[in-house]
């Protein structure tokens, strides 16, 4: 075994519950550590494309294939940093982002080896030890949560492009219609929000955050918070706001919507 990729076992020479410790992980950190030379992003639809396109996972999750099984547990591990047993990993300065396409595949794939066939090899093979099925249940939890950030991530992306061309009317869209706003001077509610930007009362012109964003999810709401630095005017005097800016996020059919916004000065 290349000693890059030695894992620290309790017992030497024994492979443990998760797919990085096999075999077919070994084959996967090396397509990773190829595919993540030089970089300080990579994406979950970048590794699930590079390992079809390496033959290490198909496109059915349907299809029992154990190579395949195992290959998309090393990728959620790898996605959602499940690595601290590797030694030297060989990609630790790149960071792994959950993206809808490639996060949603391995959900799907994942579901398939807690939920699929009996028959299948690797619930055959694994998933009757207690250990292997709460490591599965215990990814899929991950996966969800980060498939939820990365489809409001999308929504907030479009938003504030919407904000800062200061279009009134595709703002609107991203509101419940019971939005509202709580800052220093009280609440704003979304149909005021909404007037002031359609009548250029306010503008809004950067908005640039500082820092990570913290959030909270459950099934079907994110609570996201940052702190942003933003320009714009008000009534046609130029402002500069340094605040902390917290948005409740919600599940409305296929897409998300903004329920609430709150923000503090910094």
């Amino acid at each position: 075994m290349d000693s890059r990729w030695r894992i620290r076992l309790g017992a030497m020479g024994a492979w443990g519950v998760k797919a990085l410790e096999s075999d077919e992980g070994l084959e996967v950190l090396g397509m990773v550590e190829e595919l993540t030379r030089g970089r300080d992003r990579v994406t979950a639809d970048e590794l699930v494309a590079a390992a079809r396109a390496e033959g290490l996972l198909g496109d059915d999750p349907a299809v029992d294939e154990y190579l395949y099984d195992m290959t998309a547990l090393a990728l959620a591990e790898i996605l959602i940093g499940d690595t601290a047993h590797l030694a030297d990993p060989g990609f630790g300065g790149t960071g792994f982002v959950g993206t809808p396409e490639g996060t949603a595949a391995l959900i799907g794939w994942l579901s398939q080896l807690r939920d699929g066939p009996s028959d299948r090899e690797f619930r055959e093979l694994r998933m009757d030890a207690p250990q292997h099925a709460d490591h599965v249940n215990s990814i899929l939890d991950a996966l969800s949560r980060m498939n939820i950030e990365s489809e409001v991530r999308v929504a907030a992306e479009a938003f504030e492009r919407a904000l800062l061309a200061n279009d009134a009317s595709r703002i609107a869209g991203f509101f419940t219609d019971d939005w509202v706003y709580v800052g220093p001077d009280g609440m704003v509610a979304k149909s005021d929000l909404i007037e002031w930007i359609a009548s250029g009362r306010l503008a809004h012109y950067t908005m640039e955050a500082v820092g990570p964003e913290r959030t909270v999810a459950t099934a079907d709401a994110l609570l996201v918070t940052c702190q942003r630095v933003s320009t714009g005017a008000w009534e046609g005097d130029p402002y500069t706001a340094d605040e902390w800016i917290t948005d409740l996020w919600v599940r409305r059919g296929d897409t998300w919507k903004c329920a609430f916004s709150q923000k503090t000065p910094a």
